[in-house]
């Protein structure tokens, strides 16, 4: 601070520095920051409150079944097993990306029956990324105490 004197009184002059503005580049990376991360972030919280996503599939004719609009195709061919060697149940099948562009992220689950009809467990899997056009060979196991019991297998989302 420094004194001067105006008309015989004293007057304080305070020395300030003009403020530093930020930079309107600054401020659109951080918007655009906190979005990437706070849009996932609360997407997975709607999924969380609604209970998931929901894809649509339709079983075909044919024992296909076309999923999420017939975005993927899960080939009418799956076979289940039994391996008394491994004591495990096994679902292999071929899921086909019918779009032209890479499918992220799929999950393939099924539902196992005992004879009685009732529900012994599920068994799933998941591949990261399936590129446009590509076709997954997947494989499921259920390797519960319950395996030998397994007499049918279905199909159900969980997205």
């Amino acid at each position: 601070m420094s004194k001067e004197k105006v008309e015989n009184k004293e007057a304080v002059v305070i020395n300030e520095q003009p403020k530093k503005k930020m930079s309107k580049w600054l401020v659109v990376l951080i918007v655009v920051g906190c979005l990437y991360y706070l849009v996932p972030i609360g997407l997975f919280a709607a999924a969380i409150i609604t209970d998931g996503f929901s894809i649509e599939y339709k079983v075909m004719d044919d024992g296909s079944i076309n999923i999420d609009r017939n975005k993927l195709t899960i080939q009418k061919d799956v076979k289940g097993y039994y391996d008394e060697e491994k004591a495990a149940y096994y679902i292999e099948g071929k899921i086909v990306n019918n779009t032209k562009k890479d499918y992220n992220g799929i999950g393939i689950n099924y539902l196992l029956y005992n004879e009685e009809g009732e529900v012994l467990g599920e068994a799933s899997n998941y591949i990261q990324k399936l590129g446009a056009g590509k076709t997954w060979n997947f494989k499921v196991i259920y390797d519960d105490v319950d395996a030998s019991k397994v007499v049918k297998f279905e199909y159900y989302s969980s997205y």
